[in-house]
């Protein structure tokens, strides 16, 4: 009895090894990275929804943000990626955010870790 437990228990290990193992060698990439380097081109206060997207691309997702009790809230497109290369615990990302006071550009953020595939590169979702 005590010998099939300690079959049981190798087992488990085993499996267990082999998930690990099989984790680790997954790689995943998503989304595209838009031509931050015209951001310069778009004017705030003058530039439409129509000449952002114009210029970005399409965003991957739309939402709001309020900085401050005293401003209004702004209509909020979101841009970004990833790239994980499953062989490190070390993932590649990025996210830009344009800001529109009702249907005028004003103003971005963009941060990103790790180095930014060219722009429009990546798998582009819609």
């Amino acid at each position: 009895m005590r010998n099939h437990r300690c079959r049981s228990a190798a087992r488990v290990c085993l499996l267990a090894a082999l998930a690990a193992v099989a984790s680790a060698c997954y790689a995943a990439r998503g989304g595209f990275w838009p031509p931050t380097e015209r951001l310069p081109e778009l004017r705030p206060g003058v530039s439409s929804k129509a000449d952002v997207e114009a210029l970005l691309g399409t965003p991957l997702g739309r939402g709001a943000a309020r900085f401050a009790l005293e401003m209004a809230r702004r209509e909020v497109w979101v841009y970004g990626y990833f790239d994980f290369d499953g062989t490190s615990t070390k993932v590649d990302q990025g996210q830009l955010m344009v800001f529109f006071d009702g249907s005028r550009y004003d103003g971005y953020f963009w941060a990103a870790r790790g180095k930014p595939p060219e722009s429009g590169r990546g798998a582009r979702h819609r």
